[in-house]
């Protein structure tokens, strides 16, 4: 069963070949999607497969790759797009980020802790 996963990598990403990177892993894996950079420098993904394949991508998101230092990977199921290849989006991505801040958190003010619940919802622009 085919499953839709919105990936959002943060940390610092300095090196643009990062999101070449994640189009030969993903092919590798034969994972179907987009990937694009935040405003703010942050990596996207929205990978689509199974499983296993996603399982596999997502350890391959996870590791430290071309001086890049990753702080977090925000994982969260999203809705199947069947998307026929995996490729870089410039334009056509908008991120919307909403910060839910847990009770207790010890978080203030408009910058959350990492540990904080992060939420996103992705618009693709017409």
């Amino acid at each position: 069963m085919i499953k839709h996963l919105d990936i959002l990598i943060s940390g610092n990403l300095k090196n643009a070949a990062i999101a070449f990177l994640t189009i030969k892993a993903a092919n590798q894996f034969n994972i179907k999607g987009i990937v694009g950079y935040t405003s703010n420098k942050n990596i996207f993904i929205e990978a689509e497969g199974s499983e296993s394949q996603l399982t596999k991508f997502i350890d391959w998101c996870k590791q430290e790759k071309l001086g890049a230092e990753i702080k977090e990977v925000v994982i969260k199921n999203g809705e199947i797009q069947n998307y026929k290849t995996f490729e870089m989006e410039v334009n056509k991505v908008q991120w919307k980020y909403e910060v839910g801040m847990s009770s207790g958190s010890g978080s203030s003010g408009t910058q959350p802790a990492i540990n904080d619940n992060f939420f996103i919802n992705l618009k693709i622009l017409q």
